[in-house]
């Protein structure tokens, strides 16, 4: 690549002075003024970061390739270096301000503490990773995430589609066998502190996944906003990239104001998570949003952790709630049943909307399967197109009760545990001869009397 002075002067000039880096009009610190809208997202980044504006000018400069590759020749030009497609510390300094000690002030804006190195908006990669480099041969580059946020680009940062889903909102809500009194008291309260930026942390406790992913989907219709489903089992694959993992998506949710969903909590619980665990409860402790937690287990309290925790316990619905449900599951499966069966089913069987479903699917996937079994044509010698067309029966409320009846089934291996044994198969025999050995000598002085000792 050539860029000759007259093209580079070409260039710089509609960029640099009608673009996007129209420079101030005095060098000096104390003249620096910001020149955006204060509803920008700029200006959103330096109140929530803390950011001056010499942080924002270097925000400008990595953000600008992005914009417009041109600045990729300029940036190469002005180093006079074609492999240097980045700024530099050295660039930005040299940019930015108009004497030494001034380069020598603003070498802190690069420092681990700074702002924009803390909080992981802005990176620094050294020129080679063979030969160790000084501060200002390190370049410069935004987070993907940061990008994003001040392009306005939607969807879901890359390093996060491992572990994350983003739902968008949607106009018909799901269908809750839940207390309707607790959803509706639910939905007011969260509208509530959304509008009044108040940060707020629920968890949903139970075994019901559905009803609790559906209850988080529909208070995120209620106000407009995407839902960010996040499976801490998958994200604790990667312990290692646990906590950056868990960075971004908080900022995730701050950029671009979405609710958060933390589904597998619990699993935090285990003794081989307690690091993991610990450090999430410290990010919740300054969680600034609506968070919502969600697990199998209750909440354990603990004193490093977020207060005034509120628990919404998913518990097995009434009777009326999982006749409805049975009811919208058979009909879904075209599976009809008298009315006296279909109360009998939802009175005997106390179980969950995901249990009901679950047991409606397998027992038609069961009938069918047994049909087809009994009566498939095995004869090698009959051509296919002779064979019959096979209609299986409908499911039966036999069928069903089968079914349900394994749903509701305990499973007893999760109930046992393993004990260490404190005496081996040689002890216990030693000890029953031992007793044998007593009895005998009882009967032998009741039945001998003093001729025993003879």
């Amino acid at each position: 690549m050539i860029l000759s002075d007259r093209t580079f002067s070409s260039t710089a000039r509609s960029r640099f002075c009608s673009g996007h880096f129209a420079r101030y009009e005095c060098n000096t610190i104390d003249y620096r003024k910001n020149r955006f809208r204060e509803d920008s997202s700029l200006a959103w980044l330096q109140k929530t970061f803390s950011l001056s504006t010499f942080d924002l000018e270097l925000l400008a400069i990595a953000l600008a390739p992005e914009l417009d590759r041109q600045y990729v020749r300029i940036y190469t030009y002005l180093q006079d270096d074609l492999t240097k497609r980045k700024p530099t510390v050295d660039l930005a300094l040299n940019l930015l301000c108009a004497t030494i000690p001034e380069k020598l002030f603003y070498r802190q804006k690069f420092t681990t503490t700074a702002p924009l190195i803390d909080h992981g908006l802005l990176h620094l990669e050294p020129e080679s990773q063979a030969v160790p480099a000084t501060l200002l041969e390190h370049t410069f580059r935004l987070d993907d995430q940061v990008v994003r946020f001040l392009l306005q680009q939607p969807g879901l940062d890359l390093r996060l589609t491992s572990c994350c889903q983003l739902i968008q909102p949607n106009p018909c809500s799901h269908k809750l066998y839940s207390n309707p009194e607790i959803q509706t008291a639910l939905s007011a309260l969260i509208k509530s502190d959304w509008q009044q930026q108040q940060s707020r942390l629920l968890y949903f406790s139970g075994e019901d996944k559905t009803s609790k992913h559906h209850t988080a989907e529909n208070l995120a219709t209620t106000l407009n906003v995407s839902l960010l489903v996040v499976d801490l089992s998958k994200a604790m694959e990667d312990q290692a990239g646990f906590e950056a993992k868990l960075r971004l998506i908080w900022r995730e949710v701050r950029f671009f104001a979405r609710l958060l969903y933390l589904e597998n909590f619990d699993l935090l619980y285990l003794q081989e998570n307690q690091l993991l665990y610990k450090y999430c409860l410290t990010q919740l402790a300054q969680n600034q949003g609506i968070t919502i937690l969600a697990g199998i287990e209750n909440w354990k309290p603990s004193a490093t952790g977020e207060k005034g925790l509120i628990t919404i316990p998913f518990t097995i619905p009434e009777l009326t709630q999982r006749r409805h449900c049975w009811q919208t599951h058979l009909q879904a499966a075209n599976i009809s049943l008298e009315a006296r069966e279909l109360e009998l089913l939802s009175d005997r069987f106390r179980l969950t909307p995901d249990q009901i479903a679950e047991a409606v699917a397998t027992a038609q996937n069961n009938t069918h399967w047994q049909f087809f079994q009994t009566n498939s044509v095995n004869n090698s010698s009959a051509k296919e197109n002779e064979h019959p067309n096979l209609k299986p029966p409908s499911t039966t409320f036999s069928h069903l009760c089968h079914t349900a009846r394994t749903q509701s089934s305990i499973d007893l291996g999760s109930l046992a545990y393993k004990i260490e044994p404190k005496y081996t198969w040689d002890d216990i025999i030693k000890a029953i001869q031992r007793e044998y050995q007593k009895i005998g000598q009882i009967l032998r002085d009741r039945d001998l009397g003093s001729y025993a000792v003879l």
